[in-house]
């Protein structure tokens, strides 16, 4: 008698029961479909979001700025050449003309800087149409475009070179605050022209020294004849012994 072994194969391996293959359709198909028209949506928001950012945003504050920047340029060569012209007719500058020139400077220079100032403001209300508001950005301008700074340094130059020493002079011939320099003032009062209390007093106010500097540099600057001068002297007249120590001694002899 033979045995017969039954070999049972799993139901899967006779029918093709694979769901996209036995009815013939793709079921992720509508779900890729719609990720696929979404990214299409999203592309074409961005590119037209990017069109108008560039055409009614950008594009105006580019060429708003452009404009500003154009016309503060013209107006801060105009003032300076008003200002050079305005000192150039009236040279030679004399220390009174000088202070009488000072209104008509100012009035140059303000109207430069109001200028400049005005179209700074102008951007404070809107680039252009656009709708944007960009008040911070404009007070970032006027703090790097001050008038003050453009005065200060190009005007300034200017006016510093050609009304500086005319003016000194003009101020010390109204208040005359200057006082001779220590060492004239002691030479002065060694010979005689001022006393010693005067010496003392430009020492403190031109010098700003103390009695004990005054009194040290009045030592110092005491003329030490040479060895030659001493004994030129001691030819023609008696002198101290003592004297000659020390005067030898100040030029360094043991």
């Amino acid at each position: 008698m033979v045995a017969q072994v039954i070999v049972t194969q799993p139901m899967s391996s006779l029918l093709p029961i694979d769901p996209p293959e036995f009815f013939g359709i793709d079921l992720l198909g509508p779900l890729k479909d719609f990720f696929n028209w979404l990214i299409k949506q999203l592309v074409n928001a961005f590119n037209t979001f990017v069109t108008f950012l560039s055409e009614r945003v950008i594009t105006p504050i580019v060429n708003a700025l452009k404009w500003v920047f154009d016309k503060i340029s013209g107006l801060i060569s105009s003032a300076i050449t008003n200002i050079v012209n305005y000192i150039k007719e009236q040279a030679p500058i004399t220390p009174d003309k000088a202070f009488s020139m000072h209104p008509t400077v100012i009035a140059l220079t303000s109207a430069g800087a109001i200028g400049v100032g005005g179209l700074l403001t102008a951007l404070n209300i809107k680039i252009m149409g656009s709708g944007l508001d960009i008040t911070p950005l404009a007070r970032f301008f006027e703090r790097l475009l001050s008038p003050n700074l453009v005065v200060g340094v190009i005007a300034g130059t200017i006016l510093g070179a050609s009304l500086r020493t005319p003016l000194r002079y003009w101020a010390n011939a109204i208040f005359r605050p200057n006082l001779p320099d220590p060492r004239t003032a002691f030479s002065m009062m060694v010979k005689g022209i001022i006393s010693k209390e005067e010496f003392i007093r430009v020492m403190k106010y031109a010098g700003g020294y103390s009695e004990f500097w005054i009194e040290a540099l009045r030592k110092e600057w005491d003329y030490t004849p040479s060895a030659f001068e001493v004994m030129r002297l001691a030819d023609y007249t008696s002198l101290d012994p003592i004297w000659v120590a020390r005067k030898l001694r100040d030029l360094g002899m043991n």
